[in-house]
């Protein structure tokens, strides 16, 4: 499924408390548990959106925690806290890709809960059906495997994994 040979990932989880990460291996062709850390933010210092608003914290943070865990991965999965991710499914009438662009820019300023220029937006066009069959439910499926890799949209990772300037 995710590992070819000899492959490793880090799996990243960005949350409102903490920060939790996992490295894993092929073994087999079966992924094992390499190693693993965490850090736990103090409860009182945190406001619902502090622990990602600071992209140079974080990556200072993930950093250390790959440093003392002795992660060897620079492929990174990651998750975010559900507070810092909106998704929406709305229904425009068919229109070429260039006008689509347009429509959903207008209709996500209208939904969005931030400024567009804040957020990363990425969507999906999904054909029109049936919401009682397992169609919706497939689509669905299909769509979220073929979502972005937070690592190549995130900067925190494009901070920890950058190769140094010589």
């Amino acid at each position: 499924m995710f590992f070819k040979k000899k492959d490793n990932y880090l799996g990243v989880d960005i949350g409102s408390s903490s920060i939790k990460i996992v490295e894993l291996v092929n073994f087999r062709g079966r992924p094992r548990l390499a190693t693993y850390g965490f850090t736990e933010k103090n409860p009182n210092n945190i406001k619902e959106s502090s622990l990602l608003s600071d992209i140079d914290e974080i990556a200072s943070i993930i950093s250390e925690i790959c440093r003392k865990a002795k992660v060897s991965s620079n492929k990174a999965i990651a998750a975010l806290p559900n507070f810092s991710v909106f998704s929406s499914i709305i229904t425009l009438p068919e229109m070429s890709d260039k006008e689509l662009n347009s429509a959903i820019q207008w209709e996500a300023k209208k939904i969005m809960p931030l400024p567009l220029e804040e957020v990363v937006l990425n969507w999906n066009k999904i054909e029109e059906i049936t919401l009682s069959s397992d169609l919706y439910k497939n689509q669905l499926d299909n769509n979220v495997e073929k979502s972005i890799d937070i690592s190549q949209e995130a900067n925190p990772f494009k901070k920890i994994f950058s190769k140094p300037k010589k």
